[in-house]
């Protein structure tokens, strides 16, 4: 049963409330001219929720599982309805047992008629804030609005670990940098925006994932920027490639690093699958079209074409399981905006701001440290603190806000 990737075993948990696809794979042990039909059932704890009977999808039993077309198996799409925690599904070859055989007894699978208990996480909805950002050099506006807001998410609904999206989109926000967008970034300027969205999500007190929107002059080069593990991003309002792009920064901000492939730069060491493809074969639900993990890279690369693996899939979904929203629990009160920048040899600090808004504590371990002091030079409040790292950011780049 996949939603989008998924190994020929089900290790990959599956989403509550997201559409899936269940192929079945029927196998014979001979060249034959059959087609059975193949019976699934599907049950919430003991008790039989649906069935579907599913009638053969070509002229003859194949001989071997292949996973390359969907003509190769039996196949139902699956409502998010069904597939909810607690979800077992058991599946019957010739249920009516209109074919003679010489083994009766393995057409049931699991083959001790037990229904095969299935891992489904309930996750909750994923809520963006989308921010246009207005670029102060050249008066560039992103162009995003409650009109194509959906067309950023396209990419995400159809490949990740999402079964709903709550989606807003800010007010315009002003940048307060000069330097323009440039392709390779070497006068920091994605930098700066970056780190001014992630101010002003500290500001608002949001739990919601921000991402500023920017327009660039450009058609080739960054085209996005994202923490690791830190709910902020931006990236360019190219449509379609923009929603792409989102998906990736998206990627960085569920924990991701690179897959290895491209250039990209710090991959994840751990990632099991050669050049960065995806390794199994995923599926999208939308097109019905497969994807070949012979063909297709992770899009945690810089390669094409992509899609997701099921390691990244499965890391994405653990991370939203674990960590949920990424708000600060407590009510807004007076407060002091302290943000800035690291990066390389340099500590850049912006102008702190009084705020009314939920605080946010840095985390009391790391190799900075912000110190207060009072006028008389005694210590009013010291924090250790490790800045958060920006995945397609320069060598050792990190904010803190």
């Amino acid at each position: 049963l996949t939603q989008s990737a998924q190994t020929l075993t089900g290790d990959v948990s599956l989403v509550a409330d997201r559409d899936g696809y269940l192929r079945v794979f029927a196998v014979a042990s001979e060249a034959n001219s059959l087609q059975p039909a193949v019976r699934v059932e599907f049950y919430q704890g003991a008790s039989l929720v649906h069935t579907e009977l599913i009638t053969s999808p070509g002229s003859a039993v194949p001989t071997a599982v292949d996973e390359s077309s969907l003509s190769y198996s039996w196949n139902v799409a699956v409502d998010g309805s069904l597939i909810q925690p607690g979800l077992s599904i058991l599946a019957e070859v010739d249920p009516s047992d209109l074919i003679a055989e010489a083994n009766e007894g393995d057409n049931l699978f699991p083959a001790s008629g037990t229904p095969q208990a299935l891992d489904v996480r309930s996750l909750g909805s994923f809520e963006v804030t989308f921010v246009p950002v207005r670029q102060s050099a050249k008066s560039l506006l992103g162009n995003v609005t409650a009109g194509n807001a959906s067309q950023f998410m396209d990419v995400t609904m159809r490949m990740l670990p999402v079964a709903q999206a709550d989606v807003l989109v800010h007010a315009e926000y002003v940048t307060t940098t000069l330097d323009p967008l440039q392709s390779d970034n070497a006068n920091h300027a994605w930098s700066t925006i970056l780190s001014e969205v992630r101010a002003l999500r500290t500001i608002e007190g949001s739990s919601r994932y921000y991402y500023g929107v920017v327009k660039t002059d450009y058609s080739s080069g960054v085209a996005g920027m994202g923490y690791l593990g830190l709910a902020a991003a931006i990236g360019w309002d190219r449509l379609p490639s923009g929603s792409g792009v989102a998906a990736h920064e998206w990627g960085h901000n569920f924990n991701l690093r690179h897959a290895p492939g491209c250039g990209a730069g710090n991959p994840d060491p751990l990632y099991p699958h050669a050049d960065g493809k995806i390794g199994v074969w995923g599926l999208d639900l939308t097109t019905m079209n497969l994807k070949d993990p012979g063909t297709y890279y992770d899009f945690m690369t810089y390669c094409g074409p992509d899609w997701i693996s099921d390691y990244f899939y499965s890391k994405i979904l653990d991370y939203r399981d674990t960590y949920g929203s990424m708000g600060t629990p407590g009510q807004p009160e007076p407060s002091l905006l302290i943000w800035g920048r690291v990066d390389g040899d340099r500590i850049i600090l912006e102008p702190a701001f009084k705020v009314v808004t939920t605080p946010s504590l840095p985390g009391g371990r790391g190799p900075y440290t912000l110190r207060g002091e009072n006028a008389d030079g005694s210590s009013l409040f010291s924090f250790a603190f490790e800045p958060t790292p920006v995945a397609d950011g320069h060598e050792g780049e990190g904010h803190f806000a």
